[in-house]
């Protein structure tokens, strides 16, 4: 992955998930809406705007789950030491909608890497109030927006219940496109992009062979500003030393809420219109980064979080920085249990009747950047939030984990890793 000196202060973007599943696709719209006449039911599942503001019972463990699935697919997209980010969030719910679809050894492979002992309806009903509430709680300007997208070969014949499914819990766009057309991976991108202003372009490459059945495509913006900014006196030079080396770079410092683990300290860092938390973790000096995420779990990330307290802060200096990723995710997935859909045995025979696919490439291209001003934003808030005077101090100046948090559950919307500046 190459890292980025400088993107636009106006993207805090992430860029998302594109599963090239058995198939593919394109336009605005690239082939016929299957979703045209399915309509959700108020009264089924778990959305803010149908007046139901409480989480599902089965909530608690899905917290979990959703955590560990981040941290298994972070260590897993780590390679070469080098700064990675994922959309943990968004790929997680393109997953969740596909195991709807999948059956057999398919659907035991996904239902391992999105919570074993989750039962389906659970995990539905948890992802529709998990994103129904970021949706709600955002603003006009200030947004975390996740845009999922299956697109399905013509000759795939999609089942009622699959739909009614996506469109009780998910709201997932569902198409079905030429993929003979080689231009149909064209008209995908131009959709996609429709849905960011034009900020996320082209995440498919290439014409997608017409043997694919599913082209999964996901999209995820984030735009706010901290709660309390940094002015010009709360920025100077120091030096990160990271896998490459020592590096000059623009430090960020203010008062935060103190995190501290056993093999960690770290702090936790409002957004201002948006219910989201930046997070960071800084493993101990004798615990490498690779070390730290490798055993890192949702036990331990709850352990942590429990050290949180409004009588505890720090001093806390982080790095602006910027990362960006785009690749194929199929070996990351691979090596969390997840390969049969990817060969000619995986299946899709809860999508409807007798249907069968292999997946052929899961894509996901991400962009971030934290200034500060915030996540993506370009104009930094003077606004102080008065804290008691700090007691430790947490400098990131080496490398360290960082992930951007729902504020009710923490999970990840984003986890990465900065090994570089």
């Amino acid at each position: 992955m190459k890292k980025l000196k400088k993107l636009p202060a106006v993207l805090a973007v992430l860029i998302v998930t594109v599963m090239v599943f058995c198939s593919c696709s394109g336009a605005n719209y690239p082939g016929e809406n299957l979703m045209e006449g399915i309509n959700h039911d108020e009264n089924y599942a778990y959305k803010f705007k149908s007046g139901k503001t409480e989480s599902p019972g089965s909530y608690v463990s899905y917290k979990d789950y959703a955590a560990d699935f981040a941290f298994k697919m972070l260590r897993a997209s780590y390679k070469n030491d080098n700064n990675t980010v994922i959309s943990a969030a968004g790929l997680y719910a393109q997953l969740s909608l596909l195991e709807n679809a999948a059956s057999d050894e398919s659907f035991k492979q996904i239902k391992d890497l999105t919570g074993i002992n989750q039962p389906i309806e659970s995990l539905n009903e948890c992802n529709a109030y998990f994103f129904a509430r970021l949706e709600k709680l955002s603003k006009k300007n200030n947004y975390v927006n996740i845009k999922n997208n299956l697109f399905f070969n013509k000759n795939i014949r999609v089942g009622q219940k699959f739909l009614l499914t996506n469109a009780d819990y998910y709201n997932q766009g569902l198409f079905a496109t030429d993929f003979a057309d080689e231009d149909t991976y064209k008209k995908i991108n131009e959709y996609t992009a429709s849905l960011t202003n034009d900020e996320i372009k082209n995440i498919i490459q290439n014409p997608i062979p017409q043997s694919y059945g599913i082209v999964a495509a996901g999209t995820t913006l984030m735009r706010d500003k901290w709660l309390s900014g940094y002015d010009r006196q709360d920025t100077s030079t120091g030096e990160f030393n990271g896998k490459k080396g020592t590096e000059k770079a623009e430090f960020m410092t203010g008062t935060e809420f103190y995190l501290e683990g056993k093999r960690c300290t770290g702090f936790e860092k409002s957004f201002k219109n948006t219910p989201c938390k930046f997070i960071a973790l800084l493993p101990n000096e004798d615990v490498n980064i690779y070390k730290f995420i490798k055993e890192l779990n949702s036990s331990e990330y709850r352990k942590i979080l429990s050290s949180l307290s409004v009588f505890k802060t720090c001093e806390a200096s982080v790095p602006g920085f910027s990362v960006k990723y785009s690749g194929s995710y199929t070996k990351a997935l691979n090596e969390c249990g997840v390969y049969e859909m990817f060969n000619q045995k995986g299946n899709l025979h809860n999508l409807s009747f007798n249907q069968k696919g292999a997946v052929g490439d899961v894509v996901h291209s991400v962009e971030l950047e934290i200034n500060a001003a915030g996540a993506g934003a370009d104009k930094p808030v003077i606004s102080k939030v008065k804290k008691k005077a700090p007691d430790k101090k947490v400098i990131l100046n080496r490398p360290f984990l960082f992930m951007i948090v729902d504020n009710e559950s923490y999970i990840p919307i984003f986890a990465g890793i900065i090994a570089d500046i």
